[in-house]
């Protein structure tokens, strides 16, 4: 956010560090039979506040480099798309079941997995594109999310 030349490399790091640890700490108490609502629920909103606050950072350290307004408000409505996205899902969940909100995957990753390729591409230097392009990817999921939930309400009234 602060826009420092370096400091995205060092705050990718983090950032990354953070979601692998919040998938292990997830799987193993699946594993372990140790899972709780409240745990299961905490992780929806904490990974809701990170990703909103990836790409609100983001937008605000592209704002410094380039002047773009445009990624301004870009990462702010990239960003708190999260917030909608995951309010829409827990929706989903309580009302349908979990099956209702199940991530598309594929040979054991899910689409989310994508978020671990920020780190690569900033430090190839291409964290801007990774913005741009994963925070549209962002909005369309919002979109996707909203058209299942409104199917969802009109098959099971």
């Amino acid at each position: 956010m602060f826009g420092e030349p370096g400091i995205e490399n060092v705050a990718v790091a983090v950032f990354m560090m953070a979601v692998l640890v919040d998938h292990m700490d997830g799987e193993l108490a699946r594993m372990s039979h140790k899972t709780s609502k409240f745990g299961h629920y905490f992780d929806y909103i904490v990974g809701s506040l990170i990703y909103t606050i990836l790409f609100c950072s983001i937008g605000v350290a592209v704002y410094r480099w380039t002047g773009s307004e445009g990624a301004l408000v870009f990462g702010f409505v990239a960003g708190f798309s999260n917030v909608l996205i995951v309010s829409l899902r827990l929706s989903m969940e309580l009302k349908f079941g979990p099956k209702a909100v199940e991530h598309p995957s594929s040979s054991g990753f899910e689409i989310e997995d994508f978020i671990y390729l920020i780190g690569p591409i900033t430090w190839l230097g291409g964290l801007d594109y990774f913005f741009w392009l994963y925070g549209a990817g962002t909005m369309g999921y919002l979109g996707w999310t909203g058209i299942t939930f409104l199917r969802q309400r009109l098959n099971n009234p």
